[in-house]
């Protein structure tokens, strides 16, 4: 069986490791695969990079640059990279390459099949995020549209999926995001490593937020102002993004220069020693708008990863991070620091080791790759 996956980013961005982690298991299973990168945007990934393999899964760059004539130079380039496959599994309904890809699959043998894994439409991420008005009704009309008219449709959280299924469609497949629990395997790393890189003390307590920096006020700043009211607790910031200098001002005038760490950016393979050096981490989402419907739809990879490492992962009780810590006492109320503090203060009084250990198997019985890829493999064979 053949497969192509395509994709707006590079597969070390954070949409593009759900779909390269897939793909690298559906290789292990004997498919071959090709994962078509359409980032041509500057700022999205691909810049100049070269065709290549990867773990076995045959990767391909869009090479057309951003004009006028940027949907006709791009679908042109999609005709070369697209060969006839079994299966075309797009990554999100966004224009700027589910267009050129809708065009150039016209020309090519194949069942069609789109993952969505955010809700970017009109109530989602576009209505929150610099997009204007008639991009976000494209994107509406783009993943209503596409949805209908694909074979299949997989979909990364629960109300994705409702969605989808009151859109009609019938062929929908509930895949959420996992972690490769080899790279993230807690007895890979060594856990002083980098607390003597930054300073910290072994029995200092180390939260961890692996993320981006908005530039505006975010969840990010409930969480510093969270550790503010800590005095014995200390943060592990791993991300970059606009609001790197923001709230780096913002820890420097309130004396928080040595409890709060700012890495910087950091590559997808090292994130496990980041992750290995704290006690706990985070995932704080907001529940008010216009972040609402985006928040209950998503389901972050790096809530996995930080399960697989064995962390307790405190966490807003809303969407799918309900679903996947269900049962524990790591979850708070949502946009509430008072809770969030309090949260921490129980989980440091905890037996962290046994609640780590409890994530892990989490991982290892349900949310990895190789267990999503058995599921995508048998709705592939459905479908066929």
């Amino acid at each position: 069986m053949k497969v192509t996956f395509v994709s707006l980013f590079d597969y070390d961005m954070s949409p593009g490791i759900r779909i390269m982690s897939l793909a690298k298991e559906l290789v292990k299973k004997g498919l071959s695969v090709d994962y078509v990168n359409a980032a041509w945007v500057k700022g999205i990934g691909s810049k100049k990079k070269k065709d290549h393999v990867y773990c076995g899964v045959n990767v391909k760059y869009i090479k057309a640059k951003k004009s006028k004539l940027s949907i006709l130079l791009s679908t042109s380039q999609m005709l070369k990279k697209l060969n006839s496959s079994d299966f075309f599994h797009l990554s999100k309904a966004l224009p700027i390459h589910s267009i050129p890809f809708y065009i150039a699959k016209k020309f090519k043998k194949g069942k069609f099949i789109l993952d969505l894994d955010d809700w970017e439409s009109v109530g989602g991420g576009s209505s929150f995020s610099n997009t204007d008005f008639s991009k976000r009704i494209m994107i509406t009309f783009l993943e209503e549209y596409l949805s209908r008219k694909a074979e299949g449709v997989t979909v990364a959280s629960k109300v994705l999926e409702k969605r989808v299924k009151d859109m009609g469609v019938k062929n929908v497949l509930y895949i959420p995001n996992g972690a490769d629990y080899e790279l993230f395997n807690p007895e890979n790393y060594d856990k002083n490593k980098l607390r003597k890189k930054y300073g910290f003390k072994k029995t200092d307590f180390i939260l961890c937020y692996v993320g981006t920096l908005p530039k505006t006020l975010s969840a990010v700043d409930q969480i510093i102002e969270a550790v503010k009211s800590l005095k014995d607790v200390k943060l592990l910031l791993v991300g970059f993004g606009e609001g790197l200098n923001r709230l780096k001002r913002y820890c420097n005038k309130n004396n928080l220069r040595k409890r709060v760490i700012f890495t910087g950016r950091v590559k997808h393979d090292a994130v496990p020693e980041y992750i290995m050096a704290s006690d706990a981490c985070l995932l704080p989402y907001s529940d008010k708008y216009p972040e609402v419907l985006y928040n209950r739809a998503r389901n972050s990879v790096k809530l996995f990863e930080y399960m697989s490492m064995a962390k307790p992962v405190i966490a807003s009780d809303l969407g799918e991070l309900s679903i996947a810590l269900r049962g524990t006492k790591l979850l708070f109320k949502p946009d509430c620091v008072e809770a969030l503090i309090n949260t921490i203060n129980k989980v440091k009084n905890s037996n962290l080791k046994k609640i780590g250990n409890e994530m892990r198997q989490r991982v290892i019985k349900e949310y990895n790759y190789k267990i999503q890829a058995e599921r995508l493999l048998k709705f592939y064979k459905k479908l066929l």
